[in-house]
């Protein structure tokens, strides 16, 4: 008798983007170059925001915060990469970007993707 987990595949749905692809796998440099400016505001303003509120409701200011400033910038750009990968990889909306690059923004609905 055969294990049937062994000889069919599990996912049993098709992994279609609900948006057009831009870049299928899109290298480091390719998605620092497809930053807006609002990907900036979003690092920026969240690694401000999450510093000032340690900062103040912490009672070990400078060291602390400094360290905490350095981790969490970095961290925080890094989220903002993954969301311009996602744009441009389809997962999420990219209108702006398919207009950058002269590609049809068409979306793709399906049981699957809503």
């Amino acid at each position: 008798m055969e294990n049937r987990l062994t000889t069919s595949s599990i996912i049993t749905r098709p992994l279609a983007p609900r948006y057009p692809v831009i870049i299928r796998d899109p290298t480091v440099g390719e998605v620092t170059s497809n930053f807006r400016l609002g990907d900036h505001f979003f690092a920026l303003g969240i690694s401000t925001l999450l510093t000032s509120g340690y900062f103040y409701s912490s009672h070990l200011h400078k060291p602390s915060t400094i360290a905490w400033g350095a981790f969490i910038l970095p961290t925080m750009y890094v989220l903002s990469g993954e969301r311009v990968s996602q744009r441009l990889r389809g997962v999420k909306e990219n209108k702006k970007d398919c207009a950058k690059y002269g590609i049809d923004f068409t979306e793709n609905i399906t049981p699957y993707n809503l």
